[in-house]
């Protein structure tokens, strides 16, 4: 849009059609401000909408993003907000609903409502998207394998590994149950056990000779690059 021969402001068509702008016409200052108002909404809402299509967003989210940019007021913010959700890019709903149904192969129930509750959530949303989730407990024995997988079966480490979990947010009965079923291990196959053990005691050498191995190789590249070097001189 040009006033006077001069860029002012950039519209998109919408705005252009709704207030029935046409080349010539004449506006009021109270007009121009309007209508300035409207290309830094539009400006913003841009702004929002790319931030959103790069990840989809909560409402808390995208409150927090347009408070950090200097032109953008509360009253800017709230119809925004309310222009995202009328086009469906913005569905805190939807949002909780997804994130339970992508995250629970990974994360417990309740790291799942915790992490909703900080991108801002409402709890009837972070409830009704987790109440289809069904039981994790495959995969706390997931993280507990992963837990002891280099570790002894001792009491000392069944005890860290009940923190672990229930620190991940799995249920207090998941947790205890697996508790008992590697102190059930432990007291039913001894030999197996013995068996790691002699066996990690074997990788952990290997790992430190691999270790001597690669500071012996790159000491000797050093002397040899000295040498090469010494060499390259004596023949200028």
């Amino acid at each position: 849009m040009f006033v006077d021969d001069k860029f002012f402001c950039g519209l998109a068509i919408d705005d252009v059609i709704k207030n029935s702008l046409v080349a010539g016409m004449e506006l009021t200052e109270a007009e121009l401000s309007d209508l300035l108002a409207i290309s830094g909404q539009n400006a913003m809402f841009n702004k929002a909408l790319v931030y959103i299509l790069r990840a989809p967003r909560t409402e808390t989210e995208i409150r927090r993003f347009l408070s950090r940019k200097k032109d953008c007021s509360t009253e800017m913010t709230t119809r925004i907000i309310e222009r995202l959700k009328t086009m469906n890019y913005l569905n805190d709903e939807a949002y909780a609903k997804m994130f339970a149904a992508t995250k629970h192969v990974k994360m417990s129930i309740r790291a799942i409502k915790h992490k909703l509750k900080t991108k801002g959530i409402a709890d009837e949303y972070t409830t009704a998207a987790t109440e289809d989730v069904g039981e994790q407990d495959d995969l706390a024995k997931t993280v507990a394998e992963k837990y002891l997988r280099y570790r002894e079966y001792d009491e000392k480490n069944l005890q860290r590994l009940f923190r672990y979990l229930v620190s991940k947010g799995f249920e207090y009965d998941t947790v205890t149950a697996i508790i008992a079923d590697y102190r059930n291990k432990r007291e039913i196959n001894p030999e197996a056990r013995e068996q790691f053990n002699t066996q990690f005691d074997e990788y952990r050498r290997a790992r430190e000779q691999l270790r001597q191995a690669k500071t012996e190789a790159r000491q000797k590249k050093r002397k040899f690059k000295t040498l090469k070097k010494k060499l390259a001189g004596e023949y200028q």
